[in-house]
C-alpha cells in the first residue's frame, strides 16, 4: 500500500485501485477495512520516523500521500539526470559524469525489492527499471566521450549479462574495445550481439549496429558522434507590465506540484498575462528553453491551430536543421517527446480552445512544466491543475487604472466594466492617448449602453472581439439561448426563466446554460447562472441584429407569463386567496416548467426569483406588451410583499403601473393606486390612505373588477379601524363581504371576516368575535392554503385568552407556529408573541421567556424591528426586577423609536394589556 501511494505521491489513489493491487480479483470481503488498518498502521509508522501522521491523508474513496519536493528518491534522480542530461547536450561532460553518476546513486537495489506487485503496479515497476538502464547507458556514453570507457568494461559486460537485448549497450561494448585497439574482440561482440537477437528475437542487428561492424571491418576510425549545436528557445513574450489583483493566483501557480496546470476564465479575464509573469519567473529554472504559442482559439477571425502544426513549430524551434517533421500528429507527438526527453523545458500553450487541441502536445515527463490556458475548463486533461481566473477585485481594479483613491467617477468606470482586465487595460490606454481627457470624460462615454462596446476597443485591444471568439464557437441553437439571456435583462438567470423565454423544456434549457457556462460566456451563480455585464450587451446586440424583432417580443412576453403566473401560484399555496390576471397573461402558469411540492418550495421560488419578477418590471416602459406587467404583480404577490417587508418593491410597481396607465386605463389604476394606499395606511397616514382607496375603488367599479373592489373596499375599512372609526370600518367590511357574495369568491371572505373579529374583539364582544372567526375558520377549512387559517387562528386565541380559555388558545398558537414556519415569518412571529404574553397571564414565566427569547432570536435576523422589541419587553417580563430586564426594557424603548413600519395596533393592545409603565411604540 505504501509503495502504491508512493509512487502516486500528492495524487488521491482510490480504495478500488489499492484492492487492486494488493488483492487482485480476489480480495477479501474485508478490503475496505483492512485498507483502513494499514492507513493506521502507516500514520504510526510516519510518527516513528518523525513526520506528521497527517501527510497520509483521507481523501474522498481513498488515501492521498503527501511527500514533499526532494523528499522521493525517484523525483531526485529524474532531477539529476535531466540535469546531467543538460550538461551532455553543453558538451560539459565532467559535470555530465558527475550528475549521471549521482542520479544512478539514488539506486540502492531493484525498485520495490521484495514487493508482490499487482499488475499496475509491476508495470510501473518495470518503466522504473527501464528508466535506471537509460541512465546507466548514458553515463557510459559520457565516459567514452571523456575517453574513460575503460572504467565503464566491467560493468558494462555485467549490464549487457542481465539484459542481453539491448543495442545501444552492445554498441557501446563495441565502440569501447575497438578504442583500445582490440578490433578482434570487438567483432566478436557484435557476433555474439547477432546470436542473442536471433536467437531470442529471430531478428538481425539494427542498422547502427551493423554500420559499426562495417566501419571496424574497414579499419575507419569511428566518428565520435558529437551531438548538433543546440538550439535554446527563448520564445516567452514580453512580461506584462502593471499585472494586479493576482498575487492569490500567482501563490497558486507556484504551489502546484502538477507537469500541466491550467488556467481557465472568460475572455478577457487576464489569464495570458498570468501566465507570461508566472513564466519569466521560472525562466532560469529551465534552462533548455521556453517554448510559446498562442493557439487561436480566442481569435473569432483566425482558425485554431491543429496540433500537428504546433508540433512542427517546436520541432523546427528545437532543431532548426530538421526539416522533415511528420505530418500526423501522433508521429510528430513522438518525435516532439523525444527531443525534450530529459530537457528541463518550460512551455506555455495560450488560448486554447478544446482538451482535443492541447492532449497531443503534452508531453507527460517531470522535467518539464505546460501552463495551458482557455476560456473552458479542460477536464478531460489527465494529472492537471486547474485554475478558475476571476475579474478584478474594485482596489486591483482602481490600481489598473493607476488610481490609489476612492474617486467616485473612477470607481463608476471599474463598475462598468465589471472589473475586466481587458476592459480597464483600454481604458488606460484611451486614457494614456488622450491626456486631456480626464476620468469623467471617459465615464460619460461608457455611461451610454448602446455605445459602450464601440468605446472599449483600442487598437488592436476590444471587449466585443474578444467575446465574439467565445460567441463563434456555439452552435445555432445554443447561440440563440445566449443572445436570449442577454435580451432578458435579469439578474439572474435561471433554466425555467430561460426555457420560459425561449418556450423549450427546462431539461434543453439546462443543456443550453452548461455549455455556456463551459464556454465562459454564463457564470454559475447560486441557482442560477449570471453574465459578466459586457457579455450581456454584447449578447443584446447580436440578438437585435440577429432575431427579429417579433420573436424578442414574444419571448419577453412568455417570460413575463411564467413570472407572473408562478408567483401567483407560489403565493396561493401560502395565502389561499390571489387575484385573477389579466387575460393577456394567461397561460400555464409556468406549471410545466416549475413545480411546487410544498409551501416551501413556493416561498423558495419567491425569494429567489423576485429579483428577476422586478427586472422585468423596470422594463416595462420598453415593450408595449408590459405595459400592464407591473400591476399584474401586484394583483398576484401583494401578499407575498407586504409579509416579506418589501415595501419599496410595492411602491416602485405601483409607481410605474400609475405612469403607464392613461386617463381612463382603470384596470391599470385600480391595482396602483390600491397599492400606493395599503402602503400609506401602513405607514400611519390615514388620510392619503382614504384618498387614494377613494380613487382605487372607484376605478374598480368602472373596470367592473369585483375582486379588486372587494379588496379595496377592505383595505379602507382597515383604514378605519385604525383611526377608532369602527363603525364606518364595520359598514365597509360589510360591504366588501356583500360584493365577494355576488361574485362568488370566498376566499377574500376569510380575511374580511377575521377583520370583523377585530373589530368585535376591540369593542369587548369577544364571545361575536369568537363566532365569527370560526365562520371564517370554516371558510378557510377546504382551502389548502395555510395563511388563511393562521390569520384566523391567531386572532381566535387572543379572544380565547380574553374569555378565559387559555387551554384552547395555546393549542392553536401552537399550531400556526408549527404551520407558518418558515413561510411565514411574521405569522409565526405574532404566534410566538401570543403564547408568550398568555403564558405569563398563566404565571408560567419560564415558557413565556423561551417563546419571547425565541421570537428576539428570529425577529432580529429577518430585520423585523416591531417584533425584535416587543420580544424583548416579553422577556423583560418575564423577569421583572432583575438587571437584565431593565436592560432589555430600554433596547426595547429604543428600537420602538426606531420603528418605521406598521404594526399590528391590536396585537399590541394584548400584549400590553393595562401596564403602562411598558415601552411601546411612539406613532
Amino acid at each position: 500500500m505504501l509503495a502504491v501511494l508512493l509512487l502516486e505521491a500528492n495524487r488521491p489513489v482510490s480504495l478500488e485501485r489499492l484492492t487492486e493491487e494488493l488483492w487482485g480479483d480476489t480480495p477479501p470481503r474485508s478490503a475496505v477495512a483492512n485498507l483502513r488498518s494499514y492507513a493506521l498502521a502507516l500514520r504510526a509508522d510516519l510518527q516513528r520516523a518523525g513526520l506528521p501522521a497527517e501527510r497520509l491523508a483521507t481523501v474522498r474513496n481513498g488515501y492521498l500521500l503527501r511527500v514533499e519536493p526532494g523528499e522521493r528518491d525517484l523525483d531526485q534522480m529524474e532531477t539529476l539526470a535531466a540535469d546531467a542530461t543538460a550538461a551532455f547536450r553543453r558538451r560539459d561532460f565532467t559535470t555530465a559524469d558527475q550528475l549521471f553518476s549521482a542520479a544512478l546513486g539514488q539506486w540502492r537495489g531493484p525498485t520495490l525489492d521484495e514487493i508482490d506487485a499487482g499488475p499496475v503496479l509491476a508495470a510501473r515497476v518495470q518503466a522504473i527499471e527501464e528508466r535506471r538502464l537509460d541512465v546507466f547507458e548514458d553515463l557510459v556514453e559520457t565516459r567514452l566521450r571523456l575517453g574513460d570507457g575503460k572504467s565503464m568494461l566491467r560493468t558494462l559486460r555485467e549490464h549487457l549479462a542481465a539484459h542481453p537485448l539491448r543495442e545501444r549497450a552492445h554498441s557501446q561494448l563495441m565502440r569501447l574495445l575497438y578504442a583500445q585497439g582490440d578490433s578482434a574482440a570487438a567483432l566478436q561482440a557484435y557476433q555474439q550481439a547477432r546470436d542473442i537477437l536471433d536467437a531470442e528475437l529471430g531478428l538481425d542487428p539494427g542498422p547502427d549496429l551493423t554500420r559499426l561492424q562495417q566501419a571496424i571491418l574497414r579499419r575507419e576510425p569511428i566518428v565520435d558522434e558529437r551531438p548538433a549545436a543546440v538550439t535554446v528557445p527563448r520564445q516567452l513574450p514580453p512580461d506584462v507590465p502593471g499585472l494586479v489583483g493576482r498575487d492569490e493566483a500567482l501563490a497558486w501557480l507556484r504551489s502546484s506540484k502538477a507537469a500541466v496546470r491550467a488556467v481557465h476564465g472568460q475572455g478577457g479575464v487576464g489569464k495570458s498575462a498570468l501566465v507570461i509573469r508566472f513564466a519569466h519567473e521560472l525562466a532560469d529554472e529551465f534552462p533548455d528553453g521556453q517554448l510559446y504559442v498562442d493557439l487561436q482559439g480566442s481569435n473569432p477571425r483566425l482558425t485554431p491551430l491543429a496540433p500537428a502544426e504546433v508540433l512542427g513549430r517546436f520541432i523546427r524551434a528545437l532543431s532548426p536543421g530538421f526539416t522533415d517533421v511528420p505530418a500526423e500528429a501522433a508521429e510528430a507527438a513522438g518525435l516532439f517527446r523525444s527531443l525534450v526527453a530529459g530537457r528541463r523545458i518550460l512551455i506555455i500553450l495560450d488560448n486554447a480552445i478544446d482538451a482535443a487541441q492541447v492532449r497531443p502536445l503534452l508531453l507527460g515527463t517531470p522535467t518539464c512544466l505546460v501552463l495551458v490556458t482557455s476560456r473552458r475548463t479542460l477536464t478531460s486533461l489527465d494529472n492537471t491543475d486547474h485554475l478558475m481566473l476571476g475579474v478584478l477585485d474594485p482596489l486591483a481594479a482602481l490600481s489598473l487604472l493607476g488610481m490609489t483613491g476612492l474617486a467616485e467617477d473612477a470607481v463608476r468606470v471599474v463598475e462598468i466594466c465589471g472589473g475586466l482586465p481587458l476592459a480597464l487595460r483600454i481604458v488606460a490606454a484611451k486614457l494614456s492617448a488622450h491626456q486631456e481627457w480626464s476620468m469623467a470624460d471617459v465615464l460619460v462615454r461608457l455611461e451610454d449602453e448602446r455605445r459602450r462596446l464601440d468605446e472599449l476597443q483600442s487598437g488592436d485591444l476590444a471587449v466585443r472581439t474578444s467575446i465574439e471568439a467565445s460567441y463563434r464557437s456555439l452552435d445555432a441553437a445554443t447561440a440563440r439561448a445566449f443572445r436570449t439571456a442577454g435580451y432578458i435583462r435579469v439578474p439572474l438567470l435561471t433554466a425555467a426563466a430561460l426555457a420560459a423565454t425561449m418556450g423549450v423544456p427546462v431539461s434543453t434549457a439546462t443543456a443550453y446554460a452548461d455549455v455556456l457556462v463551459r464556454a465562459r460566456l454564463i457564470e454559475p451563480a447560486g441557482q442560477g447562472f449570471q453574465l459578466h455585464d459586457l457579455v450581456r450587451l454584447f449578447a443584446a446586440e447580436r440578438a437585435a441584429a440577429e432575431d427579429p424583432p417579433a420573436a424578442l417580443g414574444s419571448g419577453i412576453h412568455r417570460l413575463c407569463t411564467y413570472l407572473l403566473g408562478t408567483a401567483r401560484r407560489a403565493v396561493a399555496m401560502h395565502y389561499g386567496h390571489v387575484n385573477p390576471l389579466m387575460s393577456i397573461f394567461s397561460g400555464s402558469e409556468g406549471s410545466d416548467l416549475v413545480e411546487f411540492d410544498s409551501r416551501e418550495d413556493a416561498a423558495a421560488w419567491l425569494d429567489h426569483e423576485w429579483q428577476n419578477v422586478m427586472a422585468m418590471a423596470q422594463q416595462a416602459r420598453e415593450f408595449e406588451i408590459l405595459k400592464p406587467y407591473s400591476t399584474q404583480v401586484i394583483r398576484a404577490a401583494m401578499h407575498y410583499m407586504l409579509r416579506r417587508f418589501r415595501f419599496g418593491d410595492l411602491r416602485s410597481l405601483a409607481e410605474v403601473g400609475l405612469d403607464l396607465a392613461g386617463p381612463d386605463d382603470h384596470v391599470l389604476q385600480g391595482p396602483a393606486l390600491a397599492a400606493l394606499a395599503t402602503l400609506a395606511r401602513r405607514s400611519g397616514d390615514t388620510e392619503t390612505a382614504r384618498e387614494l382607496y377613494a380613487r382605487s375603488i372607484d376605478a374598480w367599479e368602472r373596470s367592473g373588477d369585483a375582486s379588486g373592489l372587494s379588496s379595496a373596499l377592505n383595505g379602507l375599512a382597515l383604514t378605519d379601524f385604525s383611526s377608532g372609526r369602527l363603525d364606518d370600518a364595520m359598514r365597509r367590511y360589510s360591504a366588501s363581504l356583500e360584493v365577494m357574495r355576488n361574485s362568488g369568491d370566498s376566499r377574500m371572505a376569510v380575511f374580511v371576516l377575521a377583520n370583523i373579529g377585530e373589530v368585535l374583539a376591540e369593542q369587548g364582544r369577544h364571545h361575536e368575535a369568537i363566532r365569527t372567526l370560526r365562520d371564517a375558520l370554516r371558510l378557510a377549512q377546504p382551502n389548502p392554503a395555510v395563511g388563511l387559517r393562521t390569520v384566523v387562528f391567531e386572532g381566535l386565541a387572543r379572544n380565547l385568552v380574553q374569555i378565559g380559555d387559555a387551554r384552547s388558545a395555546l393549542r392553536l398558537y401552537g399550531r400556526v407556529i408549527d404551520e407558518a414556519a418558515p413561510v411565514d415569518i411574521q405569522a409565526r412571529g405574532d404566534a410566538l408573541l401570543g403564547r408568550s404574553r398568555t403564558y405569563l397571564g398563566l404565571g408560567r414565566a419560564d415558557l413565556a421567556a423561551i417563546d419571547a427569547g425565541q421570537v428576539v432570536a428570529e425577529a432580529a435576523a429577518a430585520g423585523d424591528t416591531y417584533r425584535h422589541a416587543a420580544g424583548l419587553r416579553l422577556l423583560a417580563q418575564s423577569d421583572r426586577g432583575n438587571a437584565s430586564s431593565r436592560d432589555r426594557l430600554h433596547k426595547a424603548e429604543l428600537l420602538f423609536q426606531r420603528l418605521d413600519r406598521p404594526f399590528d395596533r391590536a396585537m399590541e393592545k394584548f400584549l400590553v394589556g393595562g401596564d403602562s409603565t411598558l415601552p411601546r411604540p411612539h406613532r
